[in-house]
């Protein structure tokens, strides 16, 4: 009975400390203090626009280097006024792909990812805003879509034969006959629809037969198509609601994305503000931006010799102009973000990227010597760096490039069956659109150089 009662004082002793003596004795005394409210938006002040439709302006100059942009297309160049070596962001002469600043990846709530480039998105459209900021400019970039590329849209899931026919059929040979499409046009269109749908004999009527999302060429062919034929979105509804379907038009995806670019001495100092993108449709999230894709990219002929420089393990060189079709573009993640991606399989790579940092270097070509460093100062936890190598034989790729990118947010395509499963049941588990920024610092060298001083450089 004493113990019971010594062991009930013990007890009572310690709830009263709790109550009313933690703040006397510390490490016990647990404030609740207000958190920090957290900055939001672009953050410093602009000097004023540049207004676009002025081609190529100078945008910021200091002792060494000078900071071109081109309003309309978007390209901007660093000078070096010492030599007049210039360092370019995209390639003009190249696909649409090497004119865009960005290349993003979204994803609906229906599990469809997308992919857009800044140039058909945004400067095709003339769609952004530029501000001049301390050291060089800001590009407000809205990518957005003009037309919707989700097939269910524009084309009956389920459709009578008999309206099949007539509408898309008939439709398509009238055209033929009025000389708006040649034949050669007909059947691509035809090809396309036989692609699309297949014939339920039972019930007389055509069906969608798609499971996933066609190619994005596919769609806009039959975007292009409906257009010619005029079938509107009244008739969308009317046939797909005779068989009980009904369809939702989705408002059209867009992203505002602010990309800073300055010198720095003299480094070029790029940075995608990721706090302060604006997403004008939640029915989209955001997942990653591959940056400037075409930065220094050189040809066979403009540089003979080299090697991009990659942080594979203690780093590993890619000789330029040797694509080889067998091997697919080295694209891997930096401190192996991805790691729970394919954490049943093994890994293709048996050394990881502990290096927020890539480059290339060249000579006896064209461009004379020279190349660039690209550091990851910020957001390299969540980057990607891949490489891509020309080829000199004929229909290979244009440019030897490296480039860096980001995931926005991270995500999984989690199997209610397990990781091994292949019956389907996935669904989708993100983090939602991070705000974490993504910053590059390119040091550019106008002569020869060389792998070890680049690493050098690095240490310092």
């Amino acid at each position: 009975m004493k113990k019971q009662i010594i062991g009930l004082a013990a007890v009572l002793v310690v709830i009263l400390l709790v109550l009313y003596g933690a703040k006397k004795i510390p490490g016990l005394d647990i404030k609740a203090e207000k958190v920090p409210e957290k900055e939001t938006g672009i953050p410093g002040g602009t000097e004023g626009p540049f207004d676009a439709g002025n081609g190529e302006v100078l945008a910021a100059e200091n002792e060494t280097k000078r900071l071109y942009l081109d309003t309309d297309t978007l390209d901007f160049r660093v000078e070096d006024k010492a030599t007049g070596k210039s360092f370019s962001a995209l390639r003009a002469e190249g696909n649409v792909e090497d004119r865009s600043l960005m290349r993003i990846t979204f994803v609906g709530e229906d599990g469809t990812f997308l992919y857009w480039n800044a140039y058909e998105y945004c400067v095709n459209h003339q769609t952004y805003t530029i501000d001049k900021v301390k050291g060089g400019f800001r590009i407000n970039l809205n990518l957005k879509e003009t037309d919707s590329y989700r097939i269910n849209e524009y084309m009956p899931q389920r459709i009578a034969a008999a309206r099949y026919t007539e509408r898309f059929l008939n439709g398509i040979d009238g055209l033929v006959e009025q000389g708006t499409l040649t034949k050669e046009e007909a059947g691509r269109y035809l090809d396309s629809l036989d692609l699309i749908y297949a014939y339920n004999r039972e019930g007389d009527y055509y069906y969608s037969r798609l499971s996933l999302s066609p190619p994005i060429s596919t769609v806009r062919q039959m975007v292009q198509l409906t257009k010619l034929l005029d079938y509107t979105t009244d008739e969308l509804m009317e046939d797909n609601a005779e068989f009980g379907i009904s369809v939702t038009i989705e408002e059209p995806g867009s992203f505002i994305i602010p990309l800073e670019v300055v010198l720095d001495g003299d480094d070029l100092v790029v940075t995608v503000l990721t706090d302060a993108i604006v997403n004008e449709n939640p029915y989209y999230m955001l997942t990653r931006i591959d940056l400037l894709t075409c930065f220094g990219a050189v040809t066979p002929e403009e540089a003979k010799e080299g090697y991009i420089f990659v942080p594979d393990g203690c780093g590993a060189l890619l000789a330029l102009n040797e694509f080889n079709a067998s091997y697919g573009t080295y694209s891997r993640a930096v401190y192996d973000n991805t790691y729970y991606n394919d954490y049943y399989y093994m890994p293709s790579y048996p050394e990881t990227l502990h290096m927020p940092v890539y480059g290339m270097y060249y000579n006896n070509g064209t461009r004379g010597g020279g190349g660039y460093l690209a550091m990851i100062e910020e957001g390299a936890e969540l980057a990607f760096v891949t490489a891509a190598l020309a080829s000199k034989e004929e229909g290979g790729s244009s440019f030897n490039r490296a480039y860096s990118g980001f995931d926005v947010a991270k995500y999984a395509q989690v199997s209610i069956l397990g990781p091994y499963d292949s019956s389907g049941g996935l669904f989708l588990k993100s983090t939602g659109m991070m705000d974490t920024r993504y910053r590059v610092r390119y040091q550019l060298y106008t002569d020869e150089t060389s792998y070890y001083e680049m690493a050098k450089n690095y240490q310092e």
